[in-house]
C-alpha cells in the first residue's frame, strides 16, 4: 500500500507544478476581467509569446535564471513560488487523503479547495475581491460528487446521515424531504444532494446574518481632515487618494449614499445639454445610486464627466465583509458540510481578529483599514481539511473529561 502511495507521489507533484502555474494566470487575470485562454500566456514587458519549453513549471524559471527568453528583464519570483507553495498543498492533501481513507468524491474536493483557495487567498489580499470563476465552479462541483460519489457526505460518525437528520442545521431540511419527496430522502444520493444543500444554506445564512449585523454596527465611515483632501468624480468612478471604485461597487443598495463637505469646487464638466454644476462653494455633496447634488442643483450621475473638488469630510457606506466572501462560504458549505462551515467560520474569525488586533498595536496611529476575510476563510478551510476533524475530537474529549470531573 506504501508502495502505491509513492508511485503517485511524482504524478501528484507534477500535477500540482501544472496546476500552480495555471493559478499564476487566473491569480493575474480574473481581477482583471481578462480572458484565461486568449492571449496565450507572454512576457507582460515585450509580449514575447511564451514558448512550451518556457513555460515549464518551476524548472523554466531555473532554466532561464528568472529571465525573460526575449528582454532579459527579470521575471517576478512569485510565478515559480505560487507553483512551488500549489506543489506542497497537493502533496499534503495526497498523503492527507491516503492516510485517513478519505472517500475519492471528497478527495477531489479537497485537490479543488487546495488551489482554489489559494488563488482566492491572494487575488482577495491584493484586490479585496473573490472572482466568481472560483467560487461558482467549486458550488456545482459539490453537488455534482454527491450524485456521483454520494458517500463524499456520509463518512460515518458526526458526518453520517443519521447525523445530519439530527442536525439543527440540516435536520429540517431532511424533515422537509421526507414529506414532499421520500424517495430522495431514502436514497443515498438524494441525500448526498441534501447534505450538500443543507451545508450550503446554513453558510449562507449564518453570514448573511453577520453581514446584517455588520451593516448595522459598521455600515458607515466617516473622514475628516485638519487639511483639505482633493477627490474626483466621474460617471463611473471615485478617486479619493488611494481609495478608487466604482459607483457600482460603493453603491450597491438604494439606501447607500456618498456625502462630503465641499470646501472648493475645482474643475466640473457636464455632458451637452445637462445642467451645469454651481461653481460657488463651499457646498455639500451627495452621490445616490444615479443622482449627484452639490447644494441645490441635481443631475443625473451618467452625465457627469469629470468633477474636481477639495472636502474636508465625508461620509461612505462600507460593509463588514463583501459579497465574495458570502460566496466562499457557500462553497466551503456545499462541498464540506454545515458543522465543518461553522467551524471554519469560527477558526477565520479568530484568526482575522488575532491578525487585527496585532496590526493595529504595531501601527496604533493607523486608521481603519481593510482587511478582506477571504484569505482567512481559506486558513479556516486548510485547517479543516488536514486537521479539523482531529481538532474537533480533541475539544469534545477534554469537554468530557469536565463534565464527568476527571
Amino acid at each position: 500500500m506504501v508502495t502505491l502511495y509513492a508511485f503517485c507521489m511524482p504524478w501528484i507533484v507534477a500535477t500540482g507544478a501544472c496546476v500552480g502555474s495555471f493559478l499564476n494566470v487566473c491569480i493575474w487575470r480574473l481581477p482583471r476581467g481578462e480572458s484565461l485562454t486568449h492571449p496565450p500566456s507572454h512576457c507582460p514587458r515585450c509580449g514575447h509569446k511564451i514558448r512550451a519549453w518556457e513555460n515549464v513549471p518551476i524548472l523554466s524559471y531555473l532554466f532561464l535564471r528568472g529571465k525573460c527568453a526575449e528582454c532579459h528583464l527579470p521575471i517576478s519570483m512569485r510565478y515559480p513560488t505560487i507553483e512551488a507553495i500549489t506543489t506542497i498543498i497537493f502533496v499534503l492533501v495526497w498523503t492527507r487523503v491516503w492516510y485517513a481513507r478519505i472517500p475519492v468524491g471528497l478527495a477531489v474536493e479537497y485537490f479543488y479547495l487546495g488551489a482554489a483557495l489559494l488563488a482566492i487567498s491572494l487575488i482577495d489580499t491584493e484586490h479585496t475581491i473573490i472572482p466568481n470563476a472560483l467560487t461558482y465552479p467549486g458550488i456545482v462541483l459539490a453537488f455534482v460528487l454527491a450524485v456521483v460519489f454520494p458517500r463524499t457526505f456520509d463518512l460515518g460518525g458526526p458526518w453520517s446521515t443519521e447525523f445530519a437528520r439530527e442536525s439543527v442545521f440540516v435536520g429540517p431540511l431532511f424533515a422537509v424531504a421526507d414529506t414532499v419527496a421520500p424517495s430522495l430522502a431514502a436514497d443515498p444520493r438524494g441525500t448526498a444532494v441534501l447534505h450538500a444543500l443543507g451545508g450550503a444554506l446554513t453558510a449562507f445564512g449564518i453570514l448573511w446574518m453577520v453581514r446584517g449585523l455588520g451593516s448595522i454596527f459598521w455600515g458607515r465611515a466617516s473622514v475628516s481632515t485638519d487639511e483639505p483632501i482633493e477627490m474626483s468624480f466621474t460617471a463611473d468612478r471615485i478617486t479619493i487618494d488611494d481609495v478608487d471604485e466604482a459607483w457600482e461597487d460603493l453603491l450597491y443598495k438604494r439606501s447607500h449614499a456618498f456625502r462630503a463637505n465641499i470646501v472648493d469646487i475645482l474643475e466640473t464638466e457636464t455632458a451637452d445639454g445637462a445642467d451645469e454644476l454651481p461653481a460657488r462653494s463651499p457646498a455639500g455633496l451627495t452621490v445616490t445610486n444615479g443622482t449627484l447634488t452639490i447644494g441645490d442643483t441635481s443631475i443625473p450621475l451618467a452625465s457627469l464627466k469629470h468633477l474636481r473638488v477639495r472636502a474636508d469630510s465625508w461620509t461612505m457606506p462600507r460593509e463588514a465583509m463583501g459579497i465574495g466572501d458570502l460566496k466562499l462560504m457557500v462553497m466551503l458549505g456545499a462541498m464540506l458540510g454545515a458543522e465543518p462551515a461553522l467551524f471554519i467560520l469560527m477558526v477565520g474569525s479568530l484568526s482575522g481578529t488575532v491578525i487585527g488586533l496585532f496590526s493595529k498595536l504595531l501601527r496604533p496611529r493607523q486608521g481603519a483599514v481593510v482587511i478582506p476575510f477571504g484569505p482567512f476563510l481559506a486558513f479556516g478551510a486548510y485547517v479543516w481539511m488536514f486537521l479539523g476533524p482531529e481538532l474537533l475530537s480533541w475539544y469534545q474529549g477534554i469537554l468530557l473529561r469536565l463534565a464527568l470531573g476527571s
